[in-house]
């Protein structure tokens, strides 16, 4: 588990174990990779962290000319 209040030596050969357990997991073709093949499947597909920031960037802007105030639109 990844906690704040690790090194960020530790936080990354945590997660650096876990991206490799995933990869096993595909290599298998256990469970997990089964579950997310079909995720993929059936179109749940998410955008990739570019696209995902560009359409936060554009709310943002959006919600900047609309005269909102961002601390009070409800989002976390």
């Amino acid at each position: 588990m990844l906690d704040c209040k690790q090194s960020r030596e530790e936080a990354d050969a945590l997660s650096l174990r876990g991206l490799m357990e995933v990869a096993k997991a595909w290599q298998r073709g256990d469970l997990y990779a089964q579950f997310w093949l079909m995720v993929y499947h059936v179109g749940r597909i998410a955008p990739s962290p570019i696209e995902a920031r560009a359409r936060m960037r554009a709310a943002l802007a959006a919600e900047e000319c609309a005269g909102e105030d961002p601390s009070t639109s409800g989002r976390q």
